[in-house]
């Protein structure tokens, strides 16, 4: 499957292909490719053009007024398109101390809180 998506992007996307190489970890290259590939099948295209606009955000070259997200860790690749802002992230789960919530949250989002999780 890698060699598939290697070639897949290296043909239509040579510069994804070299920011996907950039990365030290195979497993990152590999996510890196698979979210070229996502956003290719999200847009029906296989040749998608994305430029680096504020703190190094893609975004589509063709078309400005669609929003760009993409993230990856060990565990998934995500890809996301919209007509409005939007960001997504993919950090690890993590706890946090009940101690900070109550700190930072009011009582109100703390019901939310619970309730979400």
């Amino acid at each position: 499957m890698y060699s598939k998506l290697e070639k897949f992007v290296r043909a239509f996307a040579p510069e994804r292909y070299q920011y996907a190489m950039s990365f030290y970890r195979p497993q990152d290259q590999y996510n890196a490719l698979v979210a070229y590939t996502l956003l290719a099948i999200l847009c029906r295209q296989p040749r998608i053009e994305l430029v680096r606009g504020a703190n190094d955000k893609p975004f589509f070259k063709s078309n400005q007024d669609m929003e760009l997200s993409i993230t990856h860790n060990s565990k998934f690749v995500a890809v996301a398109v919209s007509d409005k802002p939007i960001g997504i992230d993919g950090e690890p789960w993590q706890t946090i101390d009940a101690s900070i919530i109550k700190q930072v949250y009011s009582e109100n989002e703390q019901r939310e809180l619970v309730n979400f999780f």
